[in-house]
């Protein structure tokens, strides 16, 4: 803005332009002698904490982290308001793809098992019922498994 009436400024005056931008002719004047209000100081300090959170995480940090990263240096700021900025530096976060699971949707030849249950957890008696369940677990080396065996009617691990 201030470097369009620096610009024009031999073709206009200043006060219409400024006018007519919506702006005092005082800030402008203030800002060729280098006089930044409070506001822009503080605007301007932001966007170097942002852009330093930013650097360091290699792009990988969205708003909220960053704002998390400035708060705990000891500067109030919320993720509304570093999203802001950022949006205003042209700054986005780099997206990585996540796990997506085996697509349990898709057409096969297998043979399903009968539905015997039903979605009906209760039984009158004990043993009558079993249910199983797997989980896998992520280690360095390789995936575990572990299966647990439940009786219905007490819900206690049989195996």
């Amino acid at each position: 803005m201030y470097s369009f009436i620096d610009i024009n400024r031999g073709r206009y005056p200043v006060e219409i332009m400024a006018r007519v931008l919506k702006i005092s002719p005082r800030s402008y004047y203030d800002y060729k002698r280098g006089n930044y209000s409070i506001r822009e100081r503080k605007r301007e300090e932001l966007e170097q904490r942002i852009q330093i959170v930013y650097a360091a995480a290699k792009g990988c940090y969205g708003s909220p982290r960053i704002a998390a990263e400035i708060k705990a240096n000891g500067y109030p700021v919320s993720a509304n308001t570093v999203s802001k900025y950022m949006k205003r530096m042209g700054l986005r976060s780099k997206l990585c793809c996540r796990y997506k699971g085996s697509h349990s949707y898709k057409p096969h030849s297998l043979r399903i098992c009968p539905n015997h249950l039903d979605r009906n957890f209760t039984t009158d008696a004990p043993g009558k019922v079993w249910v199983s369940d797997i989980t896998y677990i992520h280690t360095k080396e390789h995936f575990l498994y572990l299966t647990s065996i439940i009786d219905l009617y007490d819900r206690k691990v049989i195996g």
